[in-house]
C-alpha cells in the first residue's frame, strides 16, 4: 500500500521536539506493507541539515519531498495573515496528485486544503482541535487578558469556520476526547486514539531513583508563556512559598524547564521567598529521561491545548509524581499508581495535591518503568489502532 503524508513538521522521535514526535511514532510502528512518501515545506527542510534529513529517511524508511511555494492570491495572503487557519495554502502539489497514492494523511489539521485535493482515500491528523483551543485562550483573556479578547475571538470565529468546512467530509484523528466531541459538534466526525509516549532507551526492569532524604526536586515543564501556564506557575509558587514551613529541614529546588524565565523571574523578585527554596531554568535536555530520574514531582499549569501530553506521559513512564491542571491530565490514563496523576485547578488545590505527593514520596519502592501508566499509551499499540481506523 502506497501512502503520502503531508506534514508541517520535520518527525522526531525526541520528548522535547514537541507534536512532530505524534507523526513519528505513527510512521515508525506503521504495517511492514505500507510505505509512505512523506511531503513537507520546501522552508522546513532548509532549516534542517541534510543529514538530519537522510537519518530520518532511514530511521522511518520513507522518502522526503519537498512543496514547493507559488505566489499566493488575496484570498491566500488573507486567510495566511493569521495563524494557523491560514493553513498556507499556497504549495503546489502537482507532483503529489501526480502519483497514485491509496491514501494521503494530512498533519496537522491545516493540511485539510491539500489532503482533500487528493483523489485517493483520506484521513487527517491533529494534536489539538483550534476552535477548542481558542475557545479556551478567549476564557482565559477574561480573566487574565482582556486585551486580547478581540484578536482571539477573531481566531475562534476563524478556526470554527475552517474546521467546519475543510474537515467536514474528511476522516479525522484526534489524540483528545474533548476536542473530538467539540469536533462532533462542529458536524466533523472523528476519531480517538490515545496519545503514544515515546519509547524509553532505558532498562524495562526495576530502574532506580535519585532521591535526597533533605532535597525535593519539582520540575515545572512547559511553562511557556501567558497563555500555557506561566499565570498558574505564580500562583502556585506563592501556595508553595506559603506552606513551606510545614516542612521543616526540608529543602526544595524548582526546576524550570523551557519556562518563560523572565516573566518568573519578575514575579519571584515581587515575592519573599523562603531560605527553603533554590530556582534552577534550564532550556534543551538531550538526556531528558535519565534527567527525570533525580526529579520528585513534576509540575504541568496547562491551561489551554494538549500541548505537553507529551511531557506528561514521559514523566509518569518514569514513575514521577505529577500534578497538573484538569487540562493537562484529560485523555491520560494511569494503571497501578493513580495517586501518581494529581489534578489542580485552583491553588488550594494544588496545596492539597502537593501535601498528598509530599505523603507519597514516604515511599521509596522502586517501581519497574512504566508501572504508573497504563498500556493504553503504548506507541505500537496506539499506532496499531490508527491504522486500524485509517485504513478501515
Amino acid at each position: 500500500m502506497k501512502l503520502a503524508c503531508i506534514s508541517y513538521f520535520l518527525p522526531g522521535k525526541e520528548n522535547n521536539h514537541g507534536p512532530n514526535s505524534l507523526i513519528y511514532q505513527i510512521i515508525a510502528h506503521r504495517r511492514r506493507d505500507i510505505s509512505i512518501d512523506l511531503y513537507l515545506p520546501q522552508e522546513i527542510l532548509n532549516k534542517a541539515d541534510s543529514e538530519r534529513i537522510a537519518t530520518i529517511e532511514q530511521d522511518l524508511a520513507v522518502k522526503i519531498h519537498p512543496l514547493c511555494g507559488e505566489q499566493p492570491n488575496l484570498f491566500q495572503r488573507l486567510l495566511s495573515s493569521w495563524w494557523p487557519s491560514g493553513a498556507r495554502l499556497h504549495y503546489r502539489i502537482d507532483d503529489l496528485l501526480s502519483r497514485d497514492y491509496d491514501l494521503v494523511w494530512g498533519y496537522p489539521f491545516w493540511t485539510a486544503p491539500y489532503v482533500n485535493r487528493v483523489p485517493a482515500r483520506k484521513v487527517i491528523s491533529g494534536m489539538d482541535c483550534a476552535t477548542l483551543l481558542y475557545l479556551r485562550k478567549v476564557k482565559a483573556c477574561v480573566t487574565d487578558h482582556p486585551l486580547q479578547i478581540f484578536r482571539y475571538s477573531l481566531a475562534l470565529v476563524m478556526a470554527f469556520l475552517f474546521e467546519s468546512i475543510f474537515l467536514r467530509h474528511i476522516k479525522v484523528h484526534v489524540v483528545g476526547r474533548s476536542d473530538q466531541i467539540t469536533l462532533k459538534m462542529l458536524g466533523v466526525d472523528s476519531f480517538y486514539i490515545p496519545h503514544p509516549t515515546n519509547p524509553i532507551a532505558m532498562s524495562d526492569h526495576e530502574t532506580v531513583r535519585i532521591r535526597s532524604a533533605r532535597t525535593v526536586r519539582i520540575l515545572v515543564a512547559n511553562s511557556l508563556d501567558v497563555f500555557y501556564g506561566s499565570d498558574t506557575v505564580l500562583k502556585w509558587l506563592k501556595a508553595l512559598f506559603a506552606i513551606a514551613p510545614r516542612f521543616p529541614g526540608t529543602e526544595f529546588e524548582i526546576v524550570f524547564h523551557k519556562g518563560n524565565a523572565e516573566l518568573i523571574k519578575k514575579y519571584l523578585a515581587r515575592e519573599k521567598i523562603p531560605n527553603q527554596f533554590k530556582m534552577t531554568f534550564v532550556g534543551w535536555i538531550d538526556n531528558y529521561e535519565e534527567f527525570l530520574l533525580a526529579i520528585d514531582i513534576q509540575i504541568f499549569p496547562l491551561d489551554i491545548g494538549v500541548g505537553t501530553k507529551t511531557s506528561v506521559l514521559t514523566a509518569l513512564y518514569m514513575n514521577v509524581i505529577c500534578i497538573g491542571t484538569s487540562i493537562a491530565c484529560e485523555n491520560i490514563e494511569t494503571q497501578s499508581a493513580p495517586q501518581h496523576l494529581l489534578r489542580a485547578d485552583s491553588p488550594d488545590e494544588f496545596v492539597r495535591q502537593f501535601l498528598e505527593a509530599m505523603t507519597c514520596l514516604q515511599d521509596h519502592t522502586s517501581y519497574p518503568l512504566g508501572y504508573a501508566l497504563s498500556p493504553m499509551h503504548s506507541p505500537t499499540s496506539s499506532a496499531a489502532d490508527f491504522w486500524e481506523r485509517s485504513l478501515s
